[in-house]
């Protein structure tokens, strides 16, 4: 076995000549099938890139997609926490404007109630009224409004509110009641 003979000079080839050189050196029919089988590797080439690419379209698709629905689902939270909240301000403020509107949550002061039924009296066209009040308050209301009306144990009436009756009027007093007549505007608005 002989050993190649090595150059002096390195040997660079021109690919495109010794390609265009060896297709003429090849029989025709030879030529033709390997066109042929060129023809057949670039068109498998070309519906693999497709395949390949369309499938990398799609993945991008589809984390876009993903992408949009985690960002609509945090929106959709963060509008229906943010609605809950505004609910809550809402009713919380309508409370306030009724609790202003009734004067507070609590049993008004007996001072108040004595002044309502002195306003109510001044109002009403009967003569023999009777101001019924709760057991525990008809003493000091008694005392507050003095001669002006006989006042009455009635436990029906709840604390700081009293009811008066006449022989042809009844006139209702007190927080309930006003949250009452508040509760019939709303009513009739809707």
């Amino acid at each position: 076995m002989s050993l190649p003979r090595v150059l002096p000079q390195p040997f660079v080839a021109d690919v495109g000549e010794v390609l265009a050189d060896a297709s003429t050196a090849l029989p025709a029919e030879l030529r033709r099938h390997l066109d042929e089988e060129c023809g057949r590797a670039y068109a498998r080439g070309h519906a693999d890139g497709l395949v390949e690419g369309t499938q990398a379209g799609l993945a991008q698709v589809e984390h876009t997609i993903e992408t949009l629905r985690a960002a609509i689902r945090a929106e959709t939270e963060r509008l229906a926490a943010a609605t809950a909240a505004y609910d809550d301000d809402v009713v919380d403020l309508a409370l306030a404007i009724a609790r202003y509107v009734v004067g507070g949550t609590g049993p008004p002061p007996v001072d108040d109630l004595v002044g309502g039924i002195r306003a109510a009296l001044s109002e009403l066209d009967d003569t023999d009224i009777q101001a019924h009040v709760a057991p525990e308050q008809v003493d000091l209301v008694q005392q507050l409004l003095g001669d002006a009306v006989r006042v009455v144990s009635d436990p029906s009436v709840t604390e700081g509110e009293a009811r008066l009756v006449g022989r042809w009027s009844v006139a209702a007093l007190g927080q309930q009641h006003r949250w009452s007549a508040v509760r019939e505007v709303l009513d009739a608005q809707s």
